[in-house]
């Protein structure tokens, strides 16, 4: 078994200046998360057009890494999300009202999954192996009705988001989805 270390830090407070938020605000503890605690947060669109995305951009020091990224997360009043990353091109856009991948683009997504975890929750996963030394960053966003990226937002509406992770499985032989590691609420 590898060992699992998330290269994102406040994986479960969203709500932290630690991440890039655009067009969204953050409502935290705002629902029960898929371990059970009161952690998970609400992502809200603000009523802005445009992208309504948070996220983080680690930057150079990660070096040329092969990464995975997840979240859990699960539909509030929006029920389409793309999950970004590890570098800028790759998405993987997600219909939570039933598990299904309605779209990706980009990087070479070579693995994902769409794993329920019950109550609503599905836990995303994606990999891309030969990053590139572009394998840094991570990004939710919410999607409109239509699956649109960029839109007039809508204050009333948003999703659920909990566990960020991104590992780092350079050299190993198992790229599968591990388990989640907490990096801080």
């Amino acid at each position: 078994a590898r060992r699992v270390e998330n290269l994102l830090s406040y994986s479960e407070d969203f709500g932290n200046a630690y991440w890039s938020k655009t067009n969204v605000t953050v409502v935290s503890n705002d629902t029960t998360a898929p371990n059970g605690t009161s952690t998970a947060d609400k992502l809200m669109e603000t009523s802005a057009t445009g992208n309504h995305t948070i996220g983080k951009d680690r930057g150079s020091a990660l070096g040329n890494i092969e990464p995975l990224i997840s979240a859990y997360v699960k539909a509030g009043e929006r029920t389409k999300v793309r999950l970004q990353g590890p570098d800028t091109s790759s998405k993987l856009d997600v219909d939570l009202s039933n598990g299904t991948i309605i779209g990706s683009a980009g990087g070479g997504v070579e693995q994902y999954a769409i794993t329920p975890q019950g109550d609503g929750w599905y836990w995303i996963t994606s990999y891309i192996p030969n990053a590139n030394g572009s394998g840094r960053y991570f990004f939710i966003t919410i999607l409109d009705d239509s699956g649109n990226d960029s839109y007039a937002g809508d204050p009333t509406k948003g999703l659920y988001i909990w566990g960020a992770q991104m590992e780092d499985t350079t050299g190993q032989t198992n790229t599968s989805p591990s388990s989640y590691v907490s990096t801080g609420v």
